[in-house]
């Protein structure tokens, strides 16, 4: 039976907490603190006792330990204080003997280290709440010589203070035995964390060691996706048909399949829905009068049932059969291919597309989905006299499937002749739609149903103005002043991310130096940190083929490989001062021809014209010609394959960019309005610029120029301008990077450059060197870094006032 009398407590508290004699610890200022034996405080009574409370349900430690590592978590140890000293004095007194010095000594070295890890922890692991975690972790593994049993009612006879005249009195003889134990649970310690790294991991963590990454498969290249509208508008040739296209995909509506595999007359029914046939409405939806029921019929109100579906479903398949013969030569042609193309469209619901070309008894595969399918698309001519023949055999050879809706294209007036009206009737099961042009600019969609063709719209197109219109003239650099902001290098502000599509080619990644990439308008950018936007390196470089090289220190190099030009420059992009130097090897190409590859392998590129090659050497920045390419010099892989998912992460915290700007205007309140988003300054917690959510807002004054004039700022060359001027003379220059420059008709107004970023809060640049918000795009803030209160009334209110005057 275990004794719990008052006596063996009082007993077993004093044991633990007097001070051996002689040793390097003892009680002052009558039991309220601990100190070593030359003065120096180790801890104060009040915090030993939180501590020892917290640890009791697990038992206690050697007091004498416990304290050693206390003196370690405070921010005056170091190894040469004071009270080492005392430990090391230990060694010389006459309970230690001569032969156990030496042992002594190297289990006092041993705990020494070990504390110096605990010293070098950050200061959060070692002080406050953590430190109870760190004693725990460090004792969790050892002997506790007061058991959990006993550790509460010990306690509790400590706290009281009987026991404090006792404890000041001279304790049991120090042997040389307790401090080799005492001192050896921090050697062994010592042993498990040897570094203030791995204690800290301990700590953070409650591992050891972090556990290995997975091996990530190899992937392939996920493909770009890329707008096909946006590609044939940048080329004047397609320009037109572009223009056409997205105007028939704005009014153009087919309707989607309406027969799913719940129409199938098997399985039980899985739910309501409010839309269905007659035959399924609920019988209590008859309970309405005929009023009330016409009523839910039309507003969609009423409910029907829906039968169970399996699992898969087939996708539904469109394809197209675009009418090429004779009638549709001229302009009909391009009307045709741009109703194709806007059906091919992707839409809310995934439908797989398909188009063939309809001679006079042949059909032929189209591409509508790049840029060189569409101009092929239209050299397809026949002289045919109509498109009967090959629909027939088009239709016969295509395997039926439940879900493909056929959609003919093909001319007005052909759908009143009366032989093709018949042939017509006879595609009907298979026909689900028709689409007729006219040269007039008249497009007409017809759906085939059991009852015959049915008229479902009919729209009509200025063909001259969408197909013939010309480009606006560029307004010139000396009509407006360069903006203040295009000449500081580097931009007073991180630009925001805008136009990368993040693919194999355009894009450099490093874990520790950032991302670097190629955008749609041919700028290479470059994030550092993904706390900040990004810094152009270089506003335009050659469209092409981009391969990108490294030293594995701070240096990328970036070929530009353009197979047909003949182009090879060549640039060195120093990330730590962010500036480039670019070479021109084009010269070195005139004696090769055809196939261009390039390949990287440090310290050099390949650059192979057929079976010969050029090698660059990127230290020194030469070339030296090869007569023969050698096969084993080819990488077999890229040692530089980005990862697309970490660098969408690392490019954008969360914000879209506005860079097509065609209205800028102060609105009825009197905030400055771009494209419907007004900036305001947002207060609250931390007062902010933020362009607020797009509405309506029809009481617009100081509008711009309806048509606002393309401006051409070199060497921008693919970047779009747009220039527009207030009645007072106060101008703005939308800048396709993702900004608005504004100059006032006050001269003594310096100049505001805003970013357009919507969604986060944005910052804003003043010619005098003020800017205020975001620091993801003004960085650190600096004396020039003004409150957005502040910056908004001085120069925004200002520019504002000034056009409202």
């Amino acid at each position: 039976m275990t004794d719990t009398s008052p006596q063996k407590i009082a007993k077993l508290a004093l044991s633990y907490f007097q001070a051996p004699q002689p040793y390097f610890w003892q009680w002052a200022e009558n039991g309220e603190i601990i100190e070593w034996t030359n003065g120096t405080t180790i801890c104060y009574r009040e915090e030993l006792a939180l501590l020892l409370k917290d640890m009791a349900p697990n038992g206690l430690p050697s007091l004498s330990t416990l304290l050693l590592v206390l003196a370690a978590c405070t921010d005056a140890w170091v190894e040469s204080t004071d009270g080492l000293q005392c430990l090391r004095r230990l060694l010389s007194t006459e309970s230690t003997a001569p032969q156990q010095t030496e042992s002594l000594d190297a289990i006092i070295s041993e705990a020494c280290k070990f504390l110096s890890v605990v010293a070098a922890l950050p200061v959060e692991l070692r002080k406050g709440p953590k430190k109870l975690q760190l004693l725990q972790e460090i004792f969790a593994q050892e002997y506790h010589p007061l058991p959990a049993e006993w550790a509460k009612s010990t306690l509790d006879e400590w706290t009281s203070g009987r026991l404090d005249l006792l404890l000041l009195e001279p304790g049991p003889l120090a042997t040389a035995k307790r401090l080799n134990v005492e001192l050896a649970l921090l050697g062994r310690a010592f042993n498990r964390f040897p570094t203030p790294e791995a204690l800290a991991l301990r700590l953070r963590t409650g591992l050891d060691q972090l556990p290995l990454p997975l091996e990530q498969p190899v992937l392939p290249p996920t493909p770009e996706v890329v707008d096909i509208l946006s590609e044939l508008a940048q080329d004047t040739k397609t320009a037109g048909l572009a223009r056409l296209t997205q105007r028939l995909v704005a009014a153009l509506h087919i309707p989607l399949h309406t027969q799913g595999t719940s129409d199938q007359p098997f399985g039980g029914v899985s739910d309501v829905s409010n839309r269905g046939s007659f035959d399924r409405l609920l019988l209590s939806e008859l309970a309405y009068d005929d009023l009330a029921l016409t009523a839910r019929l039309v507003n969609n109100e009423a409910l029907y049932l829906r039968r169970e579906e399996p699992p898969h479903q087939e996708q539904p398949q469109r394809v197209l059969l675009l009418d090429t013969t004779l009638r549709m030569w001229g302009v009909p042609r391009v009307f045709a291919l741009a109703a194709a193309l806007a059906c091919a469209q992707p839409r809310r619901q995934p439908v797989g597309v398909s188009a063939f070309a309809l001679g006079g008894s042949q059909s032929r595969p189209l591409t509508l989905t790049t840029k060189a399918g569409v101009v092929e698309a239209l050299s397809h001519l026949d002289p045919a006299l109509h498109c009967g023949g090959a629909l027939q055999s088009f239709v016969q050879e295509q395997a039926a499937a439940p879900l493909a809706e056929y959609i003919l294209v093909t001319d007005a007036q052909l759908t009143q002749q009366p032989e093709f009206v018949l042939l017509l009737a006879d595609m009907k099961p298979k026909l689900r739609f028709l689409l007729t042009v006219d040269r007039s600019g008249e497009l007409q969609l017809h759906e085939f149903t059991k009852a015959g063709r049915v008229l479902l719209s009919t729209t009509r197109y200025d063909l001259e103005e969408l197909l013939f219109a010309k480009p606006l003239p560029l307004k010139h650099l000396n009509q407006w002043e360069q903006p203040a902001f295009l000449t500081h290098t580097p931009a007073p502000l991180y630009f925001p991310t805008c136009g990368l599509r993040p693919g194999m080619h355009n894009t450099f990644q490093h874990s520790h130096l950032g991302v670097i990439g190629v955008t749609d308008t041919l700028r290479v950018l470059y994030w550092p940190r993904k706390q900040h936007g990004a810094r152009e390196l270089l506003p335009f470089i050659a469209s092409s083929t981009y391969v990108f090289g490294f030293d594995g220190d701070s240096t990328v190099f970036l070929i530009v490989n353009d197979k047909q030009q003949k182009l090879l420059h060549y640039h060195r992009l120093c990330l730590l001062t962010e500036t480039v130097e670019t070479v021109d090897f084009s010269a070195e190409l005139q004696f090769l021809n055809n196939t261009l590859e390039v390949y990287f392998t440090w310290p050099r590129f390949i650059v192979r014209i057929d079976d010969n090659a050029c090698i660059i050497d990127c230290p020194s920045n030469t070339v030296v010609r090869r007569t023969y390419f050698d096969q084993s010099s080819k990488p077999t892989s890229s040692l530089l394959r980005p990862d697309f998912y970490r660098i969408k992460q690392h490019i954008n915290n969360g914000y879209t960019v506005l860079h097509k700007i065609n209205r800028i205007a102060v609105d009825s309140i009197g905030f400055l309005a771009i494209e419907g988003h007004s900036l305001r300054l947002v207060t609250g917690n931390q007062d902010r610029l933020r362009f607020a959510n797009k509405t309506k807002d029809g009481g617009e004054h100081h509008v711009t120029k309806a048509e606002a004039e393309p401006l051409a700022l070199p060497p921008y060359a693919r970047v779009l301008f747009r220039h527009f001027i207030w009645a007072d003379g106060s101008e703005a220059i939308a800048d396709g990077r993702g900004l608005l420059h504004l100059r006032s008709s006050d001269a003594e107004l310096p100049e505001i450059t805003v970013v357009l970023a919507l969604g986060q809060a944005t910052a804003a640049w003043a010619s005098d060197g003020r800017a205020c918000g975001a620091s993801y795009f003004t960085g650190p803030a600096t004396a020039q870094h003004l409150p957005a209160p502040v910056f908004y009334e001085t120069y925004i209110q200002r520019f504002i006032s000034r056009l409202s005057a």
